[in-house]
């Protein structure tokens, strides 16, 4: 599906819904989810409340889990994970 997504936008045939979104509540489930599948990493939130952008909610979702999965894939015990913006 990720990879269908990604030929898509290369192609220019991916339509995009832009709507507000909240970054600052997004980050926030992000680190919660982060959180429950690797307690042994250390998160710091740097991210003020209320960040309103103009973008496509499901992909822009789609690209922070990516981060947030490399963030853990790639690090160590007790490692760190900042989100800063």
């Amino acid at each position: 599906q990720k990879l269908l997504i990604l030929a898509r936008a290369d192609a220019g045939q991916l339509l995009l819904h832009f709507e507000p979104v909240d970054i600052s509540a997004m980050v926030d489930t992000i680190i919660e989810d982060t959180d429950a599948i690797a307690s042994q990493l250390r998160i710091e939130k740097q991210v003020q409340p209320g960040i309103i952008v103009q973008a496509d909610k499901d992909l822009l979702q789609q690209v922070f889990q990516n981060l947030a999965s490399n963030a853990m894939k790639y690090n160590i015990d007790g490692g760190l994970i900042v989100i800063c913006g």
